[in-house]
């Protein structure tokens, strides 16, 4: 795994961040809404452990955590005329990517807007918004606005059955600018009723298109992202999936994969349909949903077992998939 990888999993371990949800009192802070601190007054620290997303001005709620969202440059050096020093500049500024981790207390305005990127046409809509830093008592302390926003990655947690974890959904979108300024008043917010507080990774349902799923224990991590013209808006690069199951579910699974690879009736007219439910913890209530185009099966294996081990004997499933596309239940996130 990559040093990158290594900190941006830290990052999302660490961060403290609370999930009371949101109403902003009143407008929108602005910069210049903020009073100075009186001459000779030293402003004092605080603690920023709570960050509020709005986007095109509708509320939709704290973050679970968040980091990006600065301006940077290009260090560029260039040989020096005499002497062994070389001259160094600074290339064009950049606005570097917003990364946030969120759960399903946030309000549907967040996932609509995922759900457009995920929909193919050059990557969504563009959004504006703001991202307001907090104290513990939700006083608005500094905000950073957004503007032309683009996603261009979505991660969707893996899904275990064995799992007691909360799950959290990574966003990130490439603004074309940002301005940074002071906030000003409080930050209040009531989520909608009946919104999910809190997603555990077990809570979730695999159906696919003439598959027996009822046996599956896990669904790896799908991370979907654009691999050109990020800033514009490109191409989606959709992964693979992997699924584990009981191997006593496994005959639906093994006569696909004979037809499908073996005897390679693999034509479009063979590739299945499916769905990843998020449930709420009724194991009843869908809040989301991935929506799967064109699976196709390429590898299916028993799972890796110690000998003499007392586990339930497993087989694991790989499968190609053409599009996905986020779907919401706009009735209970709004």
């Amino acid at each position: 795994m990559s040093t990158q990888g290594q900190n941006r999993r830290q990052f999302f371990q660490h961060a403290a961040v609370g999930i009371a949800g949101a109403t902003l009192a009143g407008t929108l802070p602005g910069p210049a809404a903020a009073a100075e601190p009186a001459q000779g007054v030293q402003a004092r620290g605080y603690t920023a452990g709570r960050y509020f997303l709005a986007l095109d001005g509708v509320q939709c709620g704290f973050v679970k955590a968040i980091e990006g969202g600065n301006i940077t440059a290009e260090v560029i050096s260039e040989p020096a005329n005499t002497g062994g020093f070389a001259n160094k500049r600074l290339g064009t500024a950049r606005v570097e990517p917003f990364r946030i981790a969120v759960d399903f207390s946030m309000a549907g305005k967040l996932f609509s807007w995922i759900a457009s990127a995920t929909a193919g046409g050059g990557g969504g809509r563009r959004q504006d918004g703001v991202v307001i830093a907090c104290d513990y008592d939700n006083n608005a302390k500094t905000q950073r606005e957004f503007f032309e926003a683009i996603i261009t990655e979505i991660g969707f947690p893996a899904c275990d059955a064995a799992s007691k974890d909360a799950g959290t959904l990574t966003v990130v979108f490439q603004p074309q600018s940002v301005r940074f300024g002071k906030g000003s008043g409080k930050v209040s917010w009531a989520p909608k009723q009946g919104a999910q507080k809190l997603w555990v990774a077990s809570n979730f349902r695999l159906e696919i298109d003439g598959l027996d799923c009822t046996k599956v224990s896990k669904v790896d991590a799908i991370t979907i992202r654009q691999t050109t013209g990020q800033e514009q808006g490109g191409a989606l690069e959709i992964p693979n999936l992997k699924v584990t199951f009981s191997e006593v579910s496994a005959p639906t699974w093994v006569a696909w994969h004979e037809d499908f690879v073996i005897k390679g009736n693999n034509d479009e007219g063979q590739e299945k349909g499916g769905r990843l439910v998020f449930l709420s913890p009724n194991l009843q209530t869908e809040l989301a949903s991935v929506v799967f185009h064109n699976l196709g099966i390429f590898r299916l294996a028993d799972e890796k077992q110690e000998a003499n081990a007392a586990a339930i004997k497993r087989m694991t499933a790989e499968l190609y998939c053409e599009s996905m596309k986020l779907s919401y239940n706009a009735a209970v996130l709004g």
